[in-house]
């Protein structure tokens, strides 16, 4: 789960600064459900010592804010990460694509299912399904 944290915050951050308060709304939105300071902050800590992001404090009167910034290797671990989760998601995703047996577009969802000649072969559409039954 720390990783899918780590990219969450570097995705905030990649838009623009924010203070950790900023960042746990953030990532509220993004997850449905908002984290806690103890699983932000150490997190942001690594980050900062790993050379990602910067944090510099300023004074709000008696409140002290800490702002977060990402730095160019910061990028460039963002940029890793997405490579590689995109990877996932793709091989995710491909593992269900179904191809039409007549047209050949591929689907996720709403595939037509015939069993021709006994074999069951997946279709976009009843006009593809009785394309191919008829040009058999």
């Amino acid at each position: 789960m720390q990783s899918m944290t780590k990219y969450y915050l570097l995705a905030a951050l990649s838009r623009q600064e924010m203070h950790g308060y900023h960042l746990i709304q953030e990532l509220e939105k993004i997850t449905g459900k908002k984290p806690s300071t103890g699983q932000i902050y150490p997190v942001l800590k690594e980050m900062q010592k790993s050379g990602y992001i910067t944090m510099k404090a300023s004074s709000n009167g008696k409140k002290k804010i800490k702002y977060y910034k990402m730095t160019k290797s910061g990028e460039k671990f963002f940029a890793e990460m997405t490579k590689r989760f995109s990877s996932l998601i793709e091989a995710t995703i491909k593992a269900k694509v179904k191809v039409c047996a007549h047209c050949g577009c591929e689907m996720i969802k709403g595939s037509v299912s015939k069993k021709i000649k006994g074999k069951k072969l997946d279709f976009c559409c009843n006009s593809c399904a009785g394309s191919f039954s008829r040009h058999l």
